[in-house]
């Protein structure tokens, strides 16, 4: 199964099996994620707030780097929350227009660096 979840696993060589259970391990990670989302984030977060939604949302984002996690992305997030689901692609669209990391992120509120 850890090979499965490696990024830099080759999808050809995984068994049908495996496909299966990443493909689980990613729905459990997109409920997680929107579990985060629906509690922690608000447009106007206190600073401690701030700093676990920062966590889950750099959590999101390196998923979401990831080519396998995006391409499921649309069987993933059907049916999810539209907030979390708006955030997630905003997030991905990101990624797909600049091969670039992205940036941290200011704080609500504050400007970008």
């Amino acid at each position: 199964m850890i090979a499965a979840l490696r990024r830099d696993t080759d999808d050809a060589v995984l068994t049908d099996d495996q496909r299966e259970r990443r493909h689980a391990m990613f729905r459990i990670l997109v409920a997680l994620f929107e579990r985060a989302y629906i509690l922690l984030y608000d447009e106007s977060m206190s600073p401690q707030r701030w700093r676990q939604w920062a966590t889950w949302d750099d959590c999101m984002r390196e998923w979401c780097q990831r080519d396998d996690f995006r391409h499921a992305l649309p069987d993933l997030l059907e049916g999810e929350d539209a907030a979390f689901v708006a955030h997630i692609r905003r997030i991905d669209g990101a990624l797909t227009a600049s091969s670039v990391v992205l940036a941290a992120r200011p704080h609500p509120g504050e400007s970008p660096p």
